[in-house]
């Protein structure tokens, strides 16, 4: 997935998800949200969060990335409580795994665009202190727009790229 082979990491994570493993929902969501799908995204991460129980860092990525989901379909008031949710969990946790602090971004993204400005701007700076992008796309992401002057400050050691050599690792 981080290779962006999502055809190869589809079938694999299809094999854990029938085997039951709950990050199964997670990974394969993920999947389907980067192939533009996220409404099945939506319905893996709502399941997966329905199943989890024993696992808030599983759990915080799920509702992290159900608000991606809810993000990228434009419902941005259904987003917002779920992103709240990663977060707390991940301050719960005291985490800093690779894919923390990305909620801050989205959210910050969601609040600056319904034009919750000073809300933004705190969400943007937590973004730029916390955040630690996974995935090529997710970092590339961060810097779309071009005026958020976020990259220069986000923790990239464990980005993977289309090949090895952009890892951090």
């Amino acid at each position: 997935e981080s290779l962006g082979d999502f055809e190869q990491a589809e079938k694999h994570y299809r094999e854990a998800f029938k085997s039951g493993i709950v990050k199964a929902f997670n990974n394969l969501g993920c999947v389907f949200r980067q192939k533009g799908d996220p409404v099945k995204a939506e319905s893996l991460f709502r399941m997966g969060i329905s199943r989890v129980q024993n696992d808030d860092w599983v759990k915080s990525q799920l509702h992290r990335n159900l608000g991606w989901a809810l993000f990228d379909q434009k419902q941005y008031d259904l987003a917002i409580p779920e992103l709240k949710k990663s977060i707390e969990l991940e301050k719960r946790l005291g985490s800093n795994d690779v894919g923390s602090g990305m909620a801050y971004c989205i959210l910050a993204e969601i609040l600056e665009m319904k034009n919750e400005k000073e809300d933004a701007a705190q969400q943007w700076n937590n973004c730029r202190q916390k955040a630690r992008p996974e995935t090529i796309k997710e970092y590339q992401w961060l810097i779309e727009p071009g005026n958020r002057n976020i990259a220069p400050f986000v923790d990239t050691t464990s980005v993977v790229g289309e090949d090895h050599e952009t890892s951090g690792k």
